[in-house]
């Protein structure tokens, strides 16, 4: 009883400091770009030199860019979150969809010089799921793939049944996710490896976003990771029905 409730209150208070940590994330992840923008703004008050201005103008695009794709994070997070969402279920072939998927990421693989692979173990797997949503929980899981697996150049796509699931495996061979990060992974503004997520420009909602989805479809998702691989598996039901 007694280990119970210390379990309770640790609990407790590890929720009061992500809650704590994400108010603070959010606020330096709005007040960053809009700083920015200010500071640029009253620079091309101040210089009337065209090539300074134009470089301004750059920059302020860019921070205005970064600022929109925030908010789109914060309120699609929201809208699957709260099931506001519109859910639009239709018979999917899982390999189709990662191929088509990897096209857009080929020129961030080449950029990094990473080898992509794909391997299954049926030649079609089906999922019953909203295309859309189901693109962006591969895109945010592939992209941090890439993101954090650079060093190890090699990212690989498994899919594999349980005869009531279909398992998608996205695995890297980059640095290992401390133990201590992993059971808050997916909680939104997160962030493992903080000087690593500012560097690459991560804001914590990837993954929450791919959870959310996941479960949305009542499916899950899962990462183990050691010293030589990080995978993600991704679980959907698996479609039943028949051509």
């Amino acid at each position: 009883m007694i280990k119970s409730l210390k379990e309770l209150m640790e609990k407790e208070k590890q929720a009061e400091k992500l809650k704590t940590e994400m108010i603070s994330n959010i606020s330096h992840d709005l007040r960053t770009p809009i700083t920015s923008l200010l500071g640029y703004t009253e620079l091309l008050k101040l210089h009337e030199s065209k090539e300074n201005q134009q470089e301004y103008i750059e920059i302020i695009q860019r921070k205005g860019k970064e600022l929109n794709n925030l908010v789109a994070d914060l309120l699609e997070y929201c809208s699957i979150d709260f099931k506001q969402v519109k859910f639009n279920k239709e018979k999917v072939e899982v390999m189709a969809l990662v191929q088509q998927i990897i096209i857009d990421f080929i020129p961030q693989l080449e950029e990094a010089e990473m080898n992509f692979t794909t391997e299954s173990v049926s030649p079609k797997l089906y999922v019953d799921a909203d295309v859309g949503l189901l693109i962006r929980l591969f895109q945010n899981i592939i992209n941090n793939s890439i993101m954090y697996g650079k060093t190890g150049k090699k990212i690989s796509i498994q899919l594999l049944t349980d005869q009531e699931n279909v398992l998608i495996k996205i695995a890297n061979n980059g640095k290992e996710i401390l133990p201590e990060d992993i059971p808050y992974l997916f909680e939104r503004f997160y962030r493992a490896e903080k000087s690593r997520n500012d560097y690459t420009g991560g804001k914590g909602m990837g993954l929450a976003i791919a959870k959310s989805i996941a479960e949305l479809h009542g499916g899950s998702i899962s990462v183990t990771s050691n010293p030589k691989q990080t995978s993600f598996t991704i679980s959907i039901p698996e479609s039943k029905k028949t051509d």
